[in-house]
C-alpha cells in the first residue's frame, strides 16, 4: 500500500494534514464509507479489520481528452465511432446525427471483463480470483447505426442481456 503524505493549503493560513492511501486496486475509500457496512453487504465479516479499494477504469490512463477533441471534428459515422475508441470512462450512451439524415447510437468505455463477480460488491483483493483479465473490445460494444425502426431511444437502461461479449 502506497501512502502519500500532503497537506492542503488553507487560503489566508497554513496546511491541514492530507493522507491518501492506494493499493494496485485504486485508492482506500473506507475512510470516507466505513468499513463494517461495506464489509457486511460483500458477505465478509463486518468485525473484520479491511480497507476497501476503489478500482475504477477512470482512474487509469486514458485518452478521454483527444476523445472529446476528436468528437468534436468527427464529420461522419466512421470518425465519430473512431473518436470513441479513445473514450475510457465513464461509459456513456452516445448518441450521433449528421446533416445527410443518418442517426447512431455506441456505448463507449473500458468496460472490464472479470475472472468471477459482477462488480457490485466488494471483493477480497489480496487474491487474484476477482482480477480483471481485460475489456470488452469497442467493436464487441453495442451501436446501431440508421436502424430499422428509424429513431434510437436510450435511457440509462441495459442496451444488452447479461451476456458479455468478449
Amino acid at each position: 500500500m502506497n501512502v502519500l503524505q500532503d497537506g492542503l493549503k488553507i487560503k489566508g493560513g497554513g496546511t491541514e494534514p492530507l493522507t491518501i492511501r492506494t493499493t494496485r486496486h485504486g485508492p482506500i475509500i473506507t475512510d470516507a464509507y466505513g468499513q463494517q457496512d461495506l464489509a457486511a453487504q460483500a458477505g465478509m465479516d463486518p468485525a473484520g479489520q479491511y480497507a476497501v479499494a476503489l478500482r475504477w477504469t477512470a482512474l487509469d490512463q486514458n485518452y478521454l481528452f483527444r476523445a472529446v477533441f476528436k468528437l468534436d471534428k468527427a464529420q461522419n459515422w466512421n470518425d465519430f465511432r473512431d473518436a470513441l475508441r479513445d473514450f475510457a470512462a465513464p461509459s456513456q450512451n452516445v448518441v450521433y446525427a449528421d446533416v445527410d439524415g443518418n442517426i447512431g447510437y455506441q456505448t463507449p468505455g473500458n468496460i472490464p471483463i472479470r475472472k468471477q463477480g459482477d462488480g457490485l460488491l466488494p471483493v477480497p483483493g489480496w487474491t487474484d480470483d476477482y482480477e480483471w483479465t481485460g475489456f470488452i473490445p469497442f467493436d464487441k460494444l453495442p451501436f446501431s447505426f440508421n436502424p430499422p425502426q428509424g429513431f434510437i431511444a436510450t435511457a440509462n437502461n441495459a442496451v444488452t442481456g447479461r451476456t458479455i461479449p468478449t
